[in-house]
């Protein structure tokens, strides 16, 4: 006889939801970067609601690295609803009506442009934002690489007490790889710290409440990505943007001349190896300042 045992993460209190931004670019490797996401995030909290929202442009990406194929992305995006890792998936609208109404809500402005003139991607962050329920957003891109050594410690409870300490908290940046705790700010040597796109919590209440953030537009694109925007509207806010956290949890990013250019698909396959190269090269420059100091 066997006997089968099955723990699941409890749902945090208070609830958080995941929005993690795609794009057609990815549809080779967006199974496996939803997996590694979903399980270095939870545990021993679960958020209430996974978001997987997928960029719709196609074409004219400012880091071009593989072929966009949306279809492609949307059977992947499809199947990992199926196998229950993500909630719903949603396409952020093109350019046209439904980008133009979101655009007016958040900036102010009209301009039907679903990217910035420099197509910064605008669309997928804001939808996600307003599809979303909790109190607290954590917004994350696709192909962020975390690192995670010690399961007991909850980086969504963390990210959640910084937020409620402080009455002007807008967010928390996920934590960098480190070697030693950082201490929770609101600004470093070069003054306040800037909103950070690539991962990071908001409280969504105070988020909805800033709208609309400044914002231009010239020649018919917002001329600021949404965090910029965001960012710009801070200070005029009595708001602020806190960056810090634990040493056992940190996040890295893929540069653009670490993806793949060949049509085959290698980084799915050296995922963990970047994951631990990350905790190793973090822990190498941890011991190189403490040698300096």
């Amino acid at each position: 006889d066997f006997l089968f045992i099955v723990a699941c993460a409890t749902v945090a209190s208070p609830p958080v939801d995941l929005v993690i931004k795609a794009c057609a670019q990815e549809w080779r490797t967006l199974a496996t970067q939803v997996r590694h996401l979903v399980d270095q995030l939870e545990g021993p909290g679960a958020f209430r609601t996974r978001l997987l929202v997928l960029d719709q442009r196609a074409e004219g990406f400012t880091r071009a690295y593989d072929t966009a194929d949306l279809e492609a992305l949307r059977r992947e995006a499809n199947a990992l609803v199926r196998r229950g890792l993500v909630d719903q998936v949603l396409d952020a609208p093109a350019d046209g009506p439904a980008s133009e109404a979101l655009l007016s809500r958040w900036f102010g402005v009209s301009a039907t442009a679903s990217h910035t003139a420099t197509g910064a991607p605008l669309i997928p962050a804001l939808l996600g934002f307003e599809a979303c329920a909790s109190p607290y957003v954590l917004q994350v891109d696709a192909d962020l690489m975390i690192m995670r050594t010690d399961r007991a410690h909850d980086p969504i409870a963390e990210l959640v007490d910084v937020l409620e300490g402080d009455p002007h908290a807008l967010t928390a940046s996920l934590n960098i790889c480190s070697s030693s705790d950082r201490v929770w700010t609101s600004e470093g040597p070069g003054g306040p710290w800037r909103v950070e796109v690539r991962g990071a919590m908001f409280h969504r209440g105070r988020l909805l409440a800033g709208c609309p953030w400044p914002n231009e537009v010239v020649e018919g694109h917002c001329l600021n990505a949404w965090h910029r925007a965001v960012d710009q509207g801070l200070a005029g806010r009595a708001l602020r943007s806190y960056r810090g956290g634990d040493a056992r949890f940190g996040i890295r990013t893929r540069k653009t001349r670490e993806r793949p250019h060949a049509p085959q698909d290698r980084l799915a396959l050296k995922l963990p190896y970047r994951v631990s190269a990350a905790l190793a090269q973090a822990r190498h420059h941890g011991r190189e300042g403490e040698n300096k100091q």
